[in-house]
């Protein structure tokens, strides 16, 4: 469910779904219910007024265009079209909608069997008589 590993910015909507789901389950009010995972209660009552939406089809185009970009140079391309936008809410939306650039993964060689280090070859040339090295 919370993930340590997480910072407690990232864990509060999670602990505020467990919350929304766990006061009528059990029938308890709000000021128990947040003192059991000890989250502040001003956390339930907070609502983003923000509207993401138009931002994260500017993204999700863009990126779709440029696949290998990442969110910073995402966010120079929507400051050259002219969106005032805070670096910082860009990287939250692009989290958010999932367009992180995938890491290309390394090709391996050709499947060679492989054999004993007694019957592979030492990788010197034969000399042929009467020549020199």
């Amino acid at each position: 469910m919370v993930n340590p590993d997480q910072s407690p910015q990232a864990q509060t909507p999670i602990k505020r779904r467990v919350i929304r789901d766990v006061r009528p389950l059990f029938g308890i009010s709000e000021r128990r219910a947040c003192r059991i995972p000890g989250v502040h209660r001003s956390t339930q009552r907070h609502r983003r007024t923000r509207d993401d939406r138009d931002l994260a089809n500017k993204l999700r185009t863009l990126a779709g265009e440029r696949p290998r970009f990442g969110y910073r140079r995402l966010h120079i391309l929507l400051r050259r079209q002219g969106d005032i936008v805070n670096h910082k809410r860009v990287y939250r939306v692009y989290r958010d909608e999932g367009l992180a650039v995938r890491t290309k993964t390394r090709r391996t060689g050709v499947a060679q069997t492989r054999l004993p280090s007694h019957v592979a070859d030492t990788g010197q040339r034969a000399v042929e008589p009467g020549r020199r090295q």
